[in-house]
């Protein structure tokens, strides 16, 4: 879309319609200007979320509860959490329990 504005801007310009061709240009500049905003905003989200993950877990295996990485987690642990603690990523929380 914006390619299509300066494109159309260009061609007013080189058709002599100096107006119409300034008024397409300065209204790209805020599209841009929006554009580099959310990509910058796009590009922070993923870094914001991979620090707020855990790396690590504490799981009840075999009766025995273990640490063990985030990244080793296999479905059918159980992940004990406590209040304050990050959860790691892709888990379920079936129902909460309450000491």
């Amino acid at each position: 879309m914006i390619w299509f504005l300066i494109a159309t801007g260009l061609i007013y310009a080189g058709l002599g319609s100096y107006t119409e061709a300034i008024t397409l240009l300065i209204a790209v500049v805020p599209l841009v200007s929006m554009d580099t905003f959310l990509h910058r905003r796009t590009q922070a989200s993923p870094e914001s979320l991979g620090q707020q993950l855990a790396q690590s877990a504490r799981v009840l295996r075999n009766g025995m509860v273990l640490n063990i990485s985030a990244t080793d987690l296999v479905s059918g642990y159980l992940v004990l959490l406590a209040a304050g603690e990050s959860f790691p990523a892709d888990s379920l929380i079936p129902f909460l329990l309450h000491k």
